[in-house]
């Protein structure tokens, strides 16, 4: 393995790393929201047996309810992104390796049926 590749693994493991950090705090960040909107929907519920006041009640249910959808919203787009940033660190993992044997593949093909002296390069 060369210097490069070195690097380009280090990196590689380093943004795969940073991906998953920012993954765990953010589903950490979405369930401590999602826990506080269901604290929220059952005190509701508390309340509607103490309280008859149901305007008040239907009122306080919509904000939780708009509450849940934006949970799920901001979910769905946080599972866009790191899918997203996945196929983005997936894209810089090149094998140079492979990509050099189909090179030099082509490029005896090429000398098999031209003449060798025309095609650049060390034939082995």
């Amino acid at each position: 393995m060369t210097e490069t590749d070195e690097a380009r693994d280090d990196r590689s493991a380093s943004d795969e790393a940073e991906l998953a950090g920012l993954r765990r705090d953010a589903i950490a960040l979405l369930e401590s929201v999602r826990t506080s909107v269901r604290t929220l929907l059952d005190g509701v519920k508390d309340d509607a047996a103490s309280h008859p006041d149901v305007r008040e009640l239907t009122a306080r249910t919509a904000e939780y309810e708009k509450a849940i959808r934006i949970y799920l919203e901001i979910q769905t787009r946080l599972d866009e992104l790191f899918a997203k940033h996945a196929r983005v660190i997936a894209a810089y993992e090149i094998d140079f390796d492979a990509v050099r044997h189909d090179i030099g593949c082509r490029l005896a093909r090429i000398r098999e049926c031209c003449a060798e002296g025309d095609v650049p390069g060390d034939p082995d």
